[in-house]
């Protein structure tokens, strides 16, 4: 029998799919969990030096260095440094790492010294009913920086959310190095990648998530990410909930002859600037903090934020924690996923200086696209059609893009005309085409956009003149902070109208008692009633777009 499991996380922490072209909804609506506040690594380095022992690359001499002089340690919960999520075993709750950069599930046990376990909650076998050992079989994860993790390997019944596993390799640790001690909220990881990169010997095993396809517990072979920064988070399991996201999913194939979720972007962005074909291969990693690509590309984003400068002090970018930073975006087919400025202020380092989000690869030789990149996006990893999906959200603001509105549909039985925005920008142009039923008089504008807020203004400019496929052009411009207007008219040569222009222009001005119930449009919401089909009328109100 197939479930869909919707998994609520907490932080310490461009074509339609066919596979969905009817949607897979969500039948159980999931849990919510309690925020859990992370107080390791001690430092903003540590989580770059992280990514570094965690692919057993070495680590350059100015990243070493940085670990030992790091000034301040980082307050719990100051940053996004992980996503942890309830997962209970054999009856017991812990709170796990779910990471798509490892295949190993492995938790601190109660086999553990009690100088190794302190301050942890511990897996005890004894206390399963469920519980069987695998005799003879042991895993082993070393780091290239000596650091290391080990023990024996049990089987038990694991269930995240209302999906329950029966026979699951779980690994007990039996020895962990002081670098995995210092971490008292988390109880152990996850592994989402692919088996192939399971450590257990002689034989490996399958991950949950392999093990949950294998019986047949899952509606479709793949889960979803939806991280946010600074709130709760959310992770899928075998349904893509479109309330989650804006507009289309945009899927790119993976490779995975590693046993990663790896992909190719084709081009990046910095700000407003042009797109850059610059080609970068990496790993799409909910397991790793920081967004970590190649050398040319940091220096060219942080040469764009005044005061900025590598210190070898710190091992990588710092710039004054005033300084606004513009976004960065990655395009990944014909998607640009867009990472707003201000993701990239990682934390800070002292009263005045900030370590950054974005950072280079140096002796990895890959790029690892992290949770400073996740929480900007909703992700897709589907498995079953070795692909990757990646859409806008609704909780995401960015500040400038070359992304604007996108035509999402016109509604056959109101002609509604549907758009959605994903960010703003200063100035802007696009278009869209618009279908109108040959009796209706008047054409609704549904609109979702994240950064429009209580304070903004919406203006339309709408004309009856519309043909059955008539082309229509909009604009934007940014009237202040928190504020955005948005005009869209008809072009004076449109044909057959539907109604017959009247020789004044009217105006007609709605406030929000006056639109009565505003119906939710993905995140954002629906304008009504109807824009009346005069010449040049607006409508402007005061809506949230939550």
């Amino acid at each position: 029998m197939a479930y869909l499991s919707i998994v609520t996380c907490l932080i310490l922490l461009s074509s339609v799919y066919p596979g969905y072209a009817r949607p897979l909804h969500v039948r159980n609506p999931g849990l919510t969990i309690r925020e859990v506040k992370e107080r390791s690594p001690s430092s903003p380095q540590a989580h770059l030096v992280e990514a570094y022992r965690k692919y057993k690359a070495v680590l350059p001499d100015d990243v070493a260095t940085a670990l030992t002089n790091s000034l301040v340690a980082a307050s719990p919960g100051a940053y996004d440094s992980r996503y942890l999520c309830p997962v209970t075993i054999g009856g017991q709750t812990l709170n796990l790492n779910l990471d798509t950069g490892s295949a190993d599930l492995w938790v601190f046990s109660s086999e553990l010294p009690e100088s190794q376990s302190s301050g942890h909650t511990v897996y005890d076998a004894s206390k399963s009913s469920t519980a069987r050992p695998l005799e003879g079989y042991t895993w082993s994860i070393t780091y290239a920086d000596g650091s290391s993790a080990s023990g024996n390997v049990m089987q038990d019944s694991v269930t995240i959310d209302n999906i329950t596993v029966g026979t699951q390799a779980v690994e007990l640790a039996t020895q962990v190095s002081p670098s995995f001690q210092s971490d008292t909220e988390s109880s152990g990881l996850l592994g989402l990648s692919f088996s192939t990169l399971n450590t257990v010997q002689p034989i490996q095993q399958l991950t949950w998530f392999d093990t949950a396809i294998q019986e047949g517990l899952l509606e479709a072979e793949l889960f979803t990410a939806n991280l946010k920064k600074g709130t709760t988070g959310s992770y899928d399991f075998g349904f893509i909930d479109q309330t989650k996201y804006l507009g289309e999913i945009t899927y790119t194939k993976i490779d995975s002859s590693q046993g990663w979720w790896n992909i190719t972007t084709t081009g990046y962005q910095v700000g407003s600037d042009i797109v850059r074909d610059v080609a970068m291969t990496g790993i799409v990693d909910t397991g790793t903090t920081l967004l970590i690509v190649d050398h040319s590309v940091v220096d060219d984003y942080w040469s764009n934020v005044e005061g900025a400068q590598y210190d070898t002090a710190q091992g990588g970018y710092v710039f004054p924690c005033a300084s606004p930073l513009p976004d960065f975006a990655l395009r990944i087919e014909n998607h640009l996923a867009t990472v707003p400025g201000s993701y990239l202020n990682f934390a800070p380092i002292d009263d005045s200086t900030c370590f950054g989000g974005m950072q280079a690869n140096d002796g990895i030789g890959f790029s690892i696209f992290g949770d400073v990149f996740i929480k900007s996006q909703f992700v897709v990893f589907d498995k079953g059609n070795s692909s990757l999906g990646v859409a806008s959200k609704s909780n995401v603001n960015a500040t400038s893009s070359a992304v604007f509105f996108t035509n999402i549909g016109t509604s056959s039985s109101s002609g509604a005309i549907m758009l959605t925005s994903s960010t703003t920008k200063t100035t802007v142009d696009t278009s869209f085409t618009a279908r109108s039923m040959a009796s209706q008089a008047s054409i609704p504008l549904l609109l979702t956009s994240p950064a429009l807020s209580s304070s903004s203004s919406l203006v339309h400019n709408a004309s009856s003149g519309l043909s059955p496929s008539s082309s229509l052009t909009g604009s934007e411009a940014d009237t202040g902070v928190g504020s955005t207007s948005i005009s869209i008219s008809t072009p004076s040569s449109a044909a057959t109208p539907i109604t017959a222009p009247p020789s004044t222009p009217s105006s007609t001005t709605l406030t929000s008692s006056a639109l009565g119930a505003i119906s939710t449009v993905g995140a954002g919401a629906a304008i009504g009633p109807l824009i009346p089909a005069a010449a040049h009328s607006s409508v402007s109100t005061n809506f949230s777009a939550n």
